[in-house]
């Protein structure tokens, strides 16, 4: 408890450490916030990509077990 007392000592003292960085507030045309547009859509697409995978996982176990159904 004491740890944290001090910690929101600390960043009430300085408010310059509760400032945005350029990423989240500043810039749009800086090279960090370009590269971090970058990593969330490319992190979106591989998210995508693998639910979709799984999306054809279950169809396809869906169709096989439709078709012992039928055939049993």
């Amino acid at each position: 408890m004491r740890s944290m007392s001090f910690f929101i000592a600390l960043l009430l003292s300085n408010p310059n450490l509760l400032m945005a960085c350029t990423v989240c507030f500043g810039n749009p045309d800086a090279a960090t916030t370009k590269a971090a547009k970058a990593g969330i859509l490319f992190l979106l697409v591989v998210t995508v990509c693998v639910l979709s995978a799984f999306g054809l996982v279950f169809l396809t176990w869906m169709k096989r077990a439709k078709e012992l159904d039928v055939v049993s």
